[in-house]
């Protein structure tokens, strides 16, 4: 599988930039673990009006970093696929870069149902039943009150309704069931 992944940066010239008479682009790449980082070099000459005889110098030094963690890209090439270029305003260049990565695989479910529980014991998510009580005490019977669930590796349908004794037609009405992954909110109504 190939994958493009697209950089626009935006270059601000301290003169008029009338015309760019020459352009090059130069590429370093580093490989580590699960980034990809590396510089572009935008460098030419341009002209400062349409009169102009002499033509300045300009290089640029771009970083970029791609995040690689959910592909496997140990056999992946990396490649420029695409760069243009835009004037805007007299006074900026934009340049745009595809950078395309060849050969790359997805990880297996497994390490991303790891990964995906790495992320939720990182940023200490809890299960929103510790507390019983609504945030909002509101005693009308025209309001439902909810705990959103955070499914997790090993979840089903069957043992999330078990956990919180409500019916799959009452979560239904508040969800859609059909595509249910790990990381997914589900809304749990319940009566106070």
């Amino acid at each position: 599988m190939d994958k493009i992944v697209s950089f626009r940066k935006e270059i601000p010239f301290n003169t008029n930039i009338y015309e760019v008479t020459s352009i090059s682009l130069e590429h370093t790449i580093d490989r580590k673990d699960e980034v990809i980082t590396g510089s572009f070099i935008v460098s030419g000459e341009y002209k400062v009006t349409e009169v102009s005889i002499d033509l300045l110098p300009y290089n640029f030094e771009i970083p970029f970093t791609i995040d690689t963690k959910l592909y496997d890209t140990k056999d992946a090439d990396v490649v420029i696929d695409d760069f243009y270029y835009e004037i805007f305003d007299n006074k900026t260049l934009i340049v745009n870069i595809d950078v395309k990565l060849i050969n790359i695989k997805d990880i297996p479910i497994e390490r991303c149902n790891d990964m995906t529980n790495e992320i939720i014991d990182a940023l200490d998510i809890k299960d929103t039943d510790t507390d019983p009580n609504p945030i909002l005490n509101i005693n009308d019977d025209n309001y439902v009150f909810y705990k959103v669930y955070i499914v997790r590796s090993g979840d089903t349908i069957d043992s999330i309704i078990g956990k919180y004794n409500v019916s799959k037609e009452l979560i239904e009405s508040y969800n859609d069931l059909s595509n249910i992954n790990v990381g997914d909110k589900i809304i749990i109504p319940y009566e106070n």
